[in-house]
């Protein structure tokens, strides 16, 4: 990641990408929460383009296709170990986020990741920053006032 910042300020025109491929839902829906632009998300359709490039990127690290109805499945080679309470939570959230994964991904416990493309930007990456500040700031307020609520 440092060196895709020193490049991005020696070339702020050049365009960069993250890509990545997690097996695990809650890594997925982090990053989906925070992170402005991110490709694919439940509220969201992936620009053409985009999508081509996740394909050559993915295809260059030598990430194989698990279904050819849904090339973002991919094989990675790792088993996310997970207990049955984790499971359980993933399947019963509320979260879109973790949704999307899990109907995306359903066999991600076999060791399938779901492609993710970042544009990083410095647009996406302060926009980023501040989705986290505000989420940040607003948890830590509504769990102190609930505290005091119930002392």
């Amino acid at each position: 990641m440092k060196e895709a910042i020193k490049f991005k300020i020696l070339h702020p025109r050049k365009e960069i990408y993250f890509l990545a491929s997690p097996v695990n839902p809650s890594v997925y829906a982090v990053f989906a929460q925070y992170i402005h632009k991110l490709y694919p998300k439940y509220n969201t359709i992936i620009p053409l383009e985009i999508e081509d490039l996740m394909m050559n990127l993915a295809d260059e690290f030598g990430l194989e296709i698990i279904d050819k109805k849904n090339p973002l499945i991919r094989k990675i080679g790792w088993i996310t170990k997970a207990t049955e309470a984790e499971k359980k939570f993933w399947q019963k959230s509320k979260n879109p986020h973790l949704k999307y994964y899990i109907e995306s991904n359903p066999d991600f416990s076999e060791g399938h990741g779901f492609l993710i493309l970042v544009p990083l930007s410095f647009l996406n990456g302060l926009i980023s920053f501040f989705y986290f500040i505000i989420f940040y700031t607003l948890k830590k307020k509504i769990r102190y006032n609930l505290r005091r609520f119930l002392a």
